[in-house]
């Protein structure tokens, strides 16, 4: 007697054999089911060994493909390593994650900074790679290489629900070796570089930026590199670690990469070109949170709620895309838009306006420098300035909080303002860098908000400016500690530089303020 089984997970004796491909099919003494049954009846045993072999056949062929196997095939074709230049032929290693089937890459900033250089994908030769945009100050990056075919991508995710504890991978070219995976947790979801936790809550309204802290081995060439969750999302750029402690490595959580992706890919105002629209960069979808007046979306009837579905052709599956999609695009160009306005889903030709640049004033009538105003309290943050008198006023040549403030070293704000001349039209990049809390309007719009109070920290934004004098305001607020104010400007034939006393001016003449 004998019974028929299926073993659906064999056990490999020899471990350079392959594992079978299907189950194996054994006799073993059991229940009365002789070889007489066999061939008498046929038909119902050529169906039980059909079925059971077709069920082996779709079970994973080995125990060795566990989940994390998985997320590794998944998100490997998608992480890629980076190689800049350095002169005199030195190359510095870096990694990054394709974010888009077009061939942008998420990386840091400090990987690749202004240099030119090459990206290594999964089996296919070097191919350089083009600069879309970048931030310094947050050490971000976005980059672009060219791709005859879609690639594989990795989903930009979320972090603001992240869990102490939950697994995670990291994944990178450490060395320069190529793509290297490895496991971990994360050890915590928020901490503050080089500071001490005693410290810290003494400041209760400390605004600097926090880090994912995860455990998993990082070294010199991860950085840009993906922080993946179980999901196999990116929910962070690796960007550093503490050399002097073991396991202590550190990535940019993924919601501030979605926040600044806007400002740092800025693909209107570089192509000269505006659609009207103003996404939400937290959303699961392209949703639309503001439309621009008299604007092409406007015209088109895209209202704040709608949802982005398609443009071009090409799928809009998040505020990511739609913010990607738009690089390289022209004014007057003619694109199709679809998008979806309640449960109705709606096809629209979308004509992108030119950039609207606001117009400059003039020159005539004002002076050299800055007007200021000094205003004295123990704030703990910008105050409302329309509600306190100021303690003294007067002009100055630049921005500069120590020059005006004279003996007072703490508990103190001040406000600027004045007109910036620009030289030419063009695509500039403002930043106000601070060690307590400045803002930066320009046309009366707030353009930077870098409230503090916090350690210096700087906050950039790319601009479109018409040639000649714009209104700027500049408020800065000195809390405790150092005393810094920098405000400076980039772009069209000037390199990154404080705003220098002869680009700034001021209303009145012979000094009058």
């Amino acid at each position: 007697m004998y019974r028929i089984g299926v073993n659906l997970n064999p056990r490999v004796e020899n471990e350079g054999d392959p594992a079978p491909k299907f189950g194996v099919l054994f006799l073993s003494p059991a229940i009365a089911l002789s070889t007489e049954n066999l061939s008498m009846k046929p038909l119902p045993i050529l169906l039980l060994l059909t079925v059971a072999l077709s069920a082996s056949a779709i079970a994973d062929p080995s125990p060795r493909i566990t989940p994390t196997v998985r997320l590794i095939q998944q998100a490997e074709p998608a992480v890629v390593a980076v190689f800049s230049e350095q002169g005199q032929g030195k190359l510095s290693s870096g990694s990054g994650a394709i974010i888009h089937e077009e061939g942008y890459i998420l990386t840091a900033d400090h990987v690749v900074r202004d240099r030119p250089g090459w990206v290594l994908l999964e089996d296919r030769p070097p191919v350089r790679y083009r600069m879309i945009g970048r931030s310094p100050e947050k050490d971000l990056a976005v980059i672009k290489i060219d791709a005859a075919q879609p690639l594989a991508r990795i989903p930009l995710g979320r972090s603001h629900d992240l869990m102490t504890g939950e697994p995670i991978l990291a994944a990178g070219n450490p060395g320069g070796r190529g793509i290297v995976f490895s496991s971990g947790i994360v050890s915590s979801r928020q901490v503050l570089l080089g500071m001490n936790a005693l410290v810290m809550s003494q400041f209760a309204s400390d605004t600097r930026d926090r880090f994912i802290l995860f455990d998993a081995a990082s070294n010199p060439g991860n950085s840009g590199g993906p922080l993946l969750n179980a999901e196999g999302r990116q929910i962070g750029v690796v960007c550093g670690k503490y050399k002097e402690e073991e396991n202590e490595n550190f990535a940019i959580p993924a919601d501030r990469v979605r926040r600044h992706l806007p400002s740092i890919v800025a693909a209107q105002q570089r192509g000269g070109f505006s659609t009207g629209i103003e996404t939400d960069p937290l959303a699961g979808e392209a949703t639309v949170v503001a439309v621009a007046a008299d604007s092409a979306a406007a015209r088109a009837g895209v209202q704040p709620g709608d949802v982005l579905v398609q443009f071009d052709g090409k799928p809009v599956r998040d505020a990511v895309d739609w913010h990607l999609l738009l690089v390289g695009r022209k004014p007057q160009q003619s694109v199709e838009l679809i998008y979806r306005h309640a449960e109705e889903t709606k096809t629209v030709s979308l004509t992108l306006d030119d950039y609207p640049l606001e117009p400059s004033v003039a020159e005539e009538g004002r002076s050299p420098g800055l007007h200021y105003a000094l205003y004295t309290g123990r704030y703990t943050a910008m105050p409302d300035f329309s509600a306190i008198k100021s303690q003294a006023e007067g002009a100055t040549d630049v921005f500069h909080a120590s020059k005006v403030a004279g003996d007072l070293k703490d508990g103190y704000a001040l406000v600027f303002t004045g007109y910036v001349k620009i030289p030419r039209t063009g695509v500039y990049t403002l930043g106000v860098s601070s060690d307590d809390g400045s803002r930066l309007y320009l046309h009366d719009e707030l353009l930077l908000d870098n409230d503090g109070p916090h350690p210096a920290q700087e906050i950039t934004h790319v601009v479109r400016l018409s040639e000649g004098l714009h209104p700027i305001r500049v408020e800065y607020t000195e809390i405790s500690g150092d005393e810094q104010l920098e405000v400076y400007i980039e772009g069209e034939g000037l390199t990154r530089q404080t705003i220098p006393a002869a680009m700034l001016f001021r209303d009145g003449e012979n000094g009058e303020g």
